[in-house]
């Protein structure tokens, strides 16, 4: 029969419950104070930052300093998202729904799928002959275009170099705790 299986009430069942009570106190006294004794401001402090930056959890600073030396906490930080924007998880989104994914590009080179349909119309009525080098032609445009004018449309035009694609940004260092 176990302490607290013991006989209801009287004095045994007492006894019984003091000490077991005073014997788990006793216990707890003995390794709060080893625990106590074993640890440094150091170890007290570690422990602490453990919780306050847990591996995985991410430090900002502008100062570019490693958090470990910063901290003044043995950890082990990785730079991380060099040059890259910080998004939110959507997990709505394909592009944003796996943490740490990647993606985007600094600057993109439109090809014509990429812009609006258009065109560059004019219109070209014929007027006479009047020089050695042939025939020559009026452009108007074509909301003054005269019936039977010919339509016609401009050359192509552009130098098709990639435009930049920066959002405005504010440069800072992001950290990453790997243990």
């Amino acid at each position: 029969m176990g302490v607290l299986d013991g006989p209801r009430g009287g004095q045994n069942a007492h006894q019984n419950w003091t000490r077991e009570i005073a014997r788990v106190l006793n216990a707890l006294k003995a390794a709060f104070e080893t625990f106590v004794a074993t640890m440094t401001p150091a170890g007290i402090a570690a422990m602490v930052m453990s919780y306050v930056y847990p591996i995985g959890c991410v430090y900002i600073n502008v100062t570019g300093t490693n958090p470990s030396v910063e901290l003044n906490f043995s950890s082990t930080w990785t730079k991380i998202a060099s040059g890259q924007a910080l998004v939110g998880q959507d997990t709505g989104q394909v592009e944003f729904d796996t943490l740490e994914e990647t993606g985007g590009t600094k600057t993109e080179t439109l090809d014509i799928t990429k812009i609006p349909s258009h065109s560059h119309p004019f219109s070209a009525t014929p007027i006479s002959n009047t020089t050695a080098g042939g025939a020559q032609l009026r452009l108007t445009n074509l909301n003054n275009a005269s019936a039977g004018a010919d339509q016609k449309s401009t050359d192509n035009a552009g130098g098709g170099l990639a435009h930049n694609n920066l959002q405005p940004y504010f440069v800072v260092c992001v950290w990453k705790r790997t243990a």
